[in-house]
Order: C-alpha cells, then structure tokens, then sequence
C-alpha cells in the first residue's frame, strides 16, 4: 500500500490528492522520499503523517520540502515526538508558504515556549484551522502570546483542548473573543478554567460569533454549568455545544437552530432563490452567511438579501 502511495505521488498522478501514512507507517526512509518528492509536486492536497514518531530533525526535513511545495493545504503532523525545537521550522513554513490553510500539531510536546513562537507567525499565515491540543502547556504564557494575537490572524477553527488552561489564561483568551469576528469553532475542553475562567468565557460567548463550542470536563459545580448553559441559549449564532449536563432546554434550543438552518440550506440546494431580510435575522444572518459560504453558495448583494444558489 505504501509503495503504491509513492508510486502515485513520484509520478505527480493527478488524481492522487491525499496523502494519508499513519500509525508508524512512514519511516525515516518514507520520509525521505517524501521530502525528495515534495517540492515538484503539484497536485497533493493532503499531508497527514499523524502518529508516526516524527522528531525534529524530521519535522525540518519536511518544512523545507513543503516550502517549494504551492499546493498542499492541510498538513496533520499530530501525535508525534515534535518538541519546541521543531516547532521552528514549522515557524519558518508558514511564513514562507500561504497555501496551507489547515494545520493540525496536537500531541506533541512543544509546551507553552512551543506555542509561544508559533504565536509570533500566526498573523501572517494563512491558516485558518489550527489545533494545538494537548501540547503540554504548563503555564498560560503560550495561551497569552495566542491570545495576544488571536484577532488579527484568519483562523475560523481553534482547538486548544487538553492543555491545562488556567483562570488567567482563560480570562486572556475571553477578552479577546468578545470583539473577534472570525472565530466560529473552539475547543475548550479539558483544562482548568474553574468558576472565574468560566465566567470569562460565558461573558465572551454572549457576543462572540462562534457557532460551535466545546467545553467539557471544565465545571465542576452546578453553577459553573448554568454559567455555560445561560451564554449557549443567550447566543443566538451558536449551533453546537459540549459540554456536562447540559440543560434540556438548552439542547432543544441549538437543535431547533440547526433544523432552521437545514431548510434554509435544503431551499438552496433545489436551486431556489431565498430571501433573507436581514432586519428580521439579526444576528442569525451572520451565522447564515458563513454557512453559505461554508457550502459553496453565493451572498447575494442586493439589499435585504442573504444567500442564494
């Protein structure tokens, strides 16, 4: 299968758009081909090498490939031995290369120094998805750097899971969600928000225009979980949420939310015309019009109109 992979990758076949070795599948000499093959490659899209014991020397040989690479977009270097070292040749890919959009490092072990200098490139990048996940931050200055950043970079989906944010982190990343207006996924869970990280946050989630969020295993009261419960019914523009004993009514209220959203989007795809008065949507319009987007339909620029085919 392997060889098969690289046969269709060293012939640059057209067809051939993704490139998925995982679980220890590629080894140092795949690797190699790889980083040989990379830079004359036009037609990968996808490079997901997750969970393969990937180091630093590795994690380098491969940045200097994608940097003459001009057409992958989404590069998963999860689950593997990266530490902050590495992360600097990742630093300088992305400062080099505006294709990729899509960047998943999580479970590695590039610790709050890690994160801190993939901060500093950030606004520059095009990434517009980025996970970060258990990354083993011991303290909340990379959270910080991340936060200091976080509204002038593109990003549209952000998960920082697993990383033991703390109350002050949290505060951080909270004030600037209230007036970020490009976020619209998050993954909060399992740090260490407790009552006053969490409070920042459900202050942030009134106004923010995320439409999916992800907090379990951070409340650990009845009223920390009230607190999210009152910021996901009082957003209208969110459409998931996850996180402990969520209120029935709160559940009932997001799933209304995406079967309004589903018809709208099945009058679309029947080719139809819909109009959506923008005084009557509110904020929901917002959240209409990124989902379109999202589909591939066009906003229709005239007056009181939202989406159309």
């Amino acid at each position: 299968m392997i060889e098969k992979y690289l046969e269709r990758f060293r012939v640059n076949d057209e067809a051939f758009k993704e490139m998925h070795l995982n679980l220890f599948e590629a080894t140092i000499a795949v690797i190699s081909d790889i980083t040989q093959l990379l830079p004359s490659n036009t037609n990968i899209k996808v490079l997901d090498l997750h969970h393969n014991e990937i180091d630093d020397d590795c994690v380098e040989a491969l940045s200097k490939a994608l940097k003459k690479n001009k057409s992958v977009e989404y590069v998963d270097l999860s689950n593997n031995q990266i530490t902050e070292t590495g992360i600097d040749a990742i630093v300088d890919l992305l400062k080099a290369n505006k294709n990729i959009t899509k960047l998943k490092i999580g479970k590695n072990y590039l610790g709050s120094r890690g994160i801190e200098k993939l901060s500093s490139v950030l606004e520059t990048s095009a990434l517009t998805s980025l996970d970060i996940s258990y990354v083993h931050m011991k303290d909340d200055n990379g959270i910080n750097a991340l936060a200091n950043v976080l509204n002038k970079t593109r990003l549209i989906s952000l998960n920082i899971s697993h990383n033991k944010i703390r109350a002050d982190g949290a505060r951080m990343l909270a004030g600037v969600l209230e007036s970020n207006t490009s976020l619209r996924k998050i993954n909060l869970s399992n740090n260490a928000l407790c009552s006053c990280g969490i409070g920042c946050v459900k202050k942030a989630l009134s106004t923010a225009t995320i439409y999916s969020v992800k907090m379990c295993k951070n409340a650990s009261t009845t009223a920390e979980v009230e607190m999210i419960d009152e910021a996901v019914f009082e957003n209208p523009d969110i459409l998931y949420a996850s996180y402990e004993d969520m209120a029935q009514k709160v559940s009932e209220e997001l799933e209304t939310r995406r079967y309004d959203l589903r018809k709208i989007l099945c009058h679309l795809n029947n080719g139809e015309e819909l109009e959506l008065r923008l005084e009557c949507l509110s904020k929901d319009s917002r959240m209409i019009e990124f989902f379109a987007k999202k589909e591939g339909f066009v906003i229709n620029p005239r007056k009181n109109c939202g989406v159309v085919v």
